[in-house]
């Protein structure tokens, strides 16, 4: 009975769930302990390195991101959908709305920004369908966007440079990070 006990308090306490698991560590921070926070999926996950906005803005940062599990990833590959046809869910813009009102608001300065995918990539797909879509809805709450897709010169991401700044596809390692980063900082806030 107390090896059942100790399961659900550990399950309780440490969900195997890493965006459960990021959730409680965000909610657990105490006010004012995080000045810059990153809000996004798997993409802002591999694309913002805390150690370089800390060091470059003197901020402590959280990632409040998701990281696509395998599953997740099986499932996206094999997913029928037709990228010249994506559209931004009613509830998702009533959330940004929200988000954007809540920062203005309590004086929080708000962004946003589009990670970097490979060229190849991008070229595949009909790209400025879903960042025309992102940037109408930014622009309407008065949100900088900033898409570091229009930036691989400035970033230093080249075509011939896909081992040194990319995982995959639609994520970067962790020289691209750090690269992304500092443009993002510098570009954002006057910091490299």
């Amino acid at each position: 009975m107390l090896m059942a006990g100790l399961r659900v308090s550990v399950l309780l306490l440490y969900p195997s769930n890493e965006i459960v698991r990021t959730w409680h560590r965000f909610y657990a921070l105490d006010k004012g302990e995080v000045e810059l926070l990153v809000a996004g999926s798997s993409h802002a996950y591999a694309t913002f390195d805390p150690a370089v906005i800390s060091r470059t803005t003197g901020m402590n940062c959280y990632l409040l991101t998701s990281v696509m599990s395998k599953e997740t990833a099986r499932q996206y590959a094999q997913a029928e959908y037709n990228p010249s046809e994506w559209v931004i869910s009613e509830v998702n813009q009533v959330y940004f709305h929200k988000l954007a009102q809540l920062c203005q608001e309590e004086g929080i300065l708000f962004y946003v920004v589009m990670a970097p995918m490979y060229d190849v990539y991008i070229r595949s797909i009909n790209y400025d369908s879903c960042t025309d879509k992102i940037k109408a809805l930014a622009e309407s709450e008065g949100v900088l966007f900033l898409d570091c897709n229009l930036h691989y010169d400035e970033i230093g991401l080249t075509a011939v440079d896909f081992e040194d700044a990319f995982n995959g596809y639609h994520h970067l390692n962790g020289a691209g990070a750090q690269k992304v980063t500092e443009f993002v900082m510098e570009t954002l806030f006057g910091q490299s």
